[in-house]
This record gives structure tokens, sequence and C-alpha cells, in this order.
């Protein structure tokens, strides 16, 4: 049972701020960029902050390694997509997705980098994950307002995890279509493996400067996988 489930999310992110700091690194919130500034000037092109922080973090580097877990298409409400291509030749990234239906998706938009690597996997214990997402058949039957120009796999697809319920939620307030709840709701089965092992199953090189994570409730999961002293890396962003 992941150790999230057991503690509230303030002791949990007590014990991991804990661990972290004893070994000299430190958790900062990236603050949100308001849509519209004070001064009323378009946001569209603007750097994020983690776009910042990767640019100063090439510098010292010279090529970035950089991991996403949770990786969906890549591209639509993807933090890293914009920076990873403008930066082609100095970045190296290994993009980790579960969903099978979504390869074929996320390896089309990373075609045109030269270094980009796809991998069909969790990352977790050794084993398999369950993992319930939403029936491709009530794709077009979802209807989330903050995917209005969203491909139709897009935002069923974002919500996929390892809990039902979560899964559930979604479906209850998005969905429109014929099926019930529980038959709109479908469960595979996927490899599972610390991510050391998927570096090495995929031969991606260390080091390790930026981990991405967005892994819809299991990100306690992918840190504790993530935290071989092999495997420190520079820059960790996962969603709160």
């Amino acid at each position: 049972m992941p150790l999230s489930s057991k503690l509230s999310r303030g002791q949990f992110r007590s014990v991991v701020n804990g661990v972290l700091k004893r070994g000299g690194v430190q958790i900062l919130r990236i603050p949100e960029i308001p849509e519209t500034p004070p001064n009323g000037a378009q946001t569209q092109g603007r750097e994020s902050v983690l776009e910042m922080m990767m640019g100063l973090l090439m510098r010292h580097r010279g090529v970035l390694g950089i991991v996403q877990i949770g990786s969906n298409d890549g591209v639509i409400n993807d933090p890293l997509y914009r920076f990873v291509m403008g930066h082609r030749y100095q970045t190296r990234i290994l993009l980790c997705e579960p969903q099978l239906q979504l390869q074929t998706h996320l390896r089309r938009n990373y075609q045109d980098h030269p270094a980009s690597m796809v991998a069909n996997v969790a990352v977790g214990p050794v084993g398999t994950l369950s993992l319930y997402s939403v029936d491709p058949r009530c794709w077009p039957d979802c209807k989330a307002p903050y995917a209005a120009d969203w491909p139709q796999y897009r935002a069923p697809s974002g919500i996929a995890s390892e809990s039902r319920q979560h899964v559930h939620n979604w479906l209850s307030a998005h969905y429109v279509g014929p099926l019930s709840l529980e038959e709109a709701i479908v469960v595979e089965e996927v490899p599972s493996l610390p991510l050391s092992s998927v570096l090495t199953n995929t031969g991606f090189a260390l080091p390790v400067d930026v981990l991405q994570v967005d892994t819809e409730g299991l990100d306690d999961v992918v840190w504790y996988q993530s935290s071989s002293a092999s495997l420190p890396p520079s820059l960790i962003n996962f969603e709160s």
C-alpha cells in the first residue's frame, strides 16, 4: 500500500521534505503564472518558471537528461514539450507512459527529436499495476469544459489511475453517454518497474537532471522508486 494512503497530505509532505532535506534537496512550489498579467499583456509564448529553471540548469550541464513519468501524448497541457523541442540538440528525454493506446500519439509527437525514447511501462515496484481508465468507446461522450479544444482522447486518457474511484469521480462530472459509470471504466494490467530498471532496459544514460512526474495519485510510489542514490535529479516537477 502506498505510504500516502496511510498519512494525511500534510504528514506525507513533511515526511518527504524531511527525507529530501537530509539528502541536500529542497522542495519549492512553482507559482502559477496568471492567464492575464496585471498589465494586460498576453501570456502566449511566455516562458514558464519550470522552463526558466531548466534553462539555468542547461547552462551548467550543457545537455540535459530528462525523464517524464506519465507522458500521455507528450504535447497537450505538457510542461516539457515546448522547452524540449526548442532545445532538441541539448536535451535527451525518456518518456514513460503505461497506456498502450497513447504510444502512437507520443511517438509521433516526438519523432523529430533526435534523442527521445518512449517506454510503455509504469514506474513502481517490480510486477504489474492495475490501471483504471475510461473505455475508449466512451471518449466521444466525455465533455470536460477545460478540454473543449483538445482531441477526444486527451482528457479521458489524462485521468487514468490506480484508483478506480478517481476515474469514477471524473466520469460522474464529465461523462454524458448511455453506459453506466461502472461500464465506462476499464482496467488494464500494465508492467511496472523501478526507474533504475527502466533506464537500464532502454539504455537511457545517466545522469537524470530533470524528473517530471504526473501519475494521478501514484506520485509517492514514483518518488520512492526513483530515489536511488545513483539517480538524484537536480530538478523534480510534480503535481501538488
